[in-house]
């Protein structure tokens, strides 16, 4: 009797043996977005599979430290959080993450879910999630905190520029060019660690500027490397000024007559003068320039055109 009593119990316990080894979950990866700008969204998406044979009441959580400020990354997501899965039945699990803007750039950080059964002890797993933060596209952010959008010839064209230093260092000797068609300049900064910094333009645009549409273009060096960069444009207003001036010298028996006609604006202009000498002078008188014809009334009229 005793003999078939330990027996009964060593075949039951062996059972319970096999049993629990067979009992077990498991995570892989189907796919991930895990090359980040800090405060970009990363993803995975996770397989979860029951190993075992019996039901399962899973609950599946991320790192209970994230969102601290000793965390680097601003949460995990997990979606979804509770599942039942039957003997050998398998489910996605997507988990968003996002780390933080702070971060320093280039460097791999790591945190983990992990999913646990309610109605079996013992039976449990852990994910490791990982996600490099991407040094930024552009070392140095430019905008354009102010432009005019119109100016005169001859007129001033202010221009403010809004600049920031990505990177979590230092940058010393970083070359400044804004130019356009009509005017154009450089100079040599130094910016530091996550610093803010304005610069303000002021350029006198030419009298005989095209009236017209201008860009402008504002590039940042670091290192002889393009760090930075912004456009932006302007318009240049016509400006139609025409002015006429004679002057007279008088002699014995003649009297010469210079009549200057100059175009002061910044658009080629087309026009005509004409002369009324009277029919009696008219039978005295010479041009050093021929008329281009006589008008209707028979005056002498000239045409012509002029440029800035």
């Amino acid at each position: 009797m005793k003999r078939g009593t330990l027996l009964f119990v060593l075949i039951l316990l062996l059972t319970i043996g096999i049993v629990s080894a067979d009992e077990g979950i498991s995570f892989t990866e189907i796919n991930s977005s895990t090359i980040l700008y800090p405060g970009d969204l990363g993803q995975y998406t996770l397989l979860l599979k029951n190993d075992g044979a019996h039901e399962l009441k899973l609950q599946i959580q991320a790192e209970p430290y994230v969102g601290l400020p000793s965390s680097d990354f601003d949460y995990v997501f997990v979606e979804p959080s509770y599942v039942e899965l039957q003997g050998h039945e398998e489910t996605e699990v997507v988990v968003s993450l996002k780390l933080k803007e702070n971060v320093v750039r280039q460097k791999r950080y790591k945190t983990y879910v992990t999913a646990e059964a309610l109605n079996l002890e013992g039976i449990s797993t852990t994910y490791d999630l990982q996600v490099f933060a991407m040094p930024p596209q552009s070392a140095i952010s430019a905008t354009l905190s102010e432009s005019a959008e119109r100016v005169g010839p001859g007129g001033d064209l202010s221009i403010d520029v809004h600049l920031k230093n990505n990177l979590a260092q230092n940058l010393n000797n970083v070359d400044v060019y804004v130019s356009s068609d009509i005017f154009e300049d450089q100079q040599t900064i130094e910016l530091f660690k996550g610093q803010e910094k304005d610069l303000e333009y002021v350029f006198t645009i030419p009298r005989s500027a095209a009236p017209q549409e201008y860009s402008f273009n504002v590039r940042l060096y670091y290192q002889d490397e393009l760090s930075g960069s912004v456009t932006g444009s302007f318009i240049v207003d016509e400006n139609l000024n025409v002015s006429e001036y004679t002057e007279v010298a008088s002699g014995f028996l003649y009297e010469t007559r210079t009549t200057t006609i100059s175009n002061n604006g910044n658009s080629v202009i087309s026009d005509f003068y004409d002369q009324d000498p009277g029919i009696f002078e008219s039978w005295f008188t010479s041009y050093s320039v021929e008329p281009s014809y006589d008008n209707d009334l028979g005056q002498p009229t000239w045409t012509f055109t002029l440029t800035p």
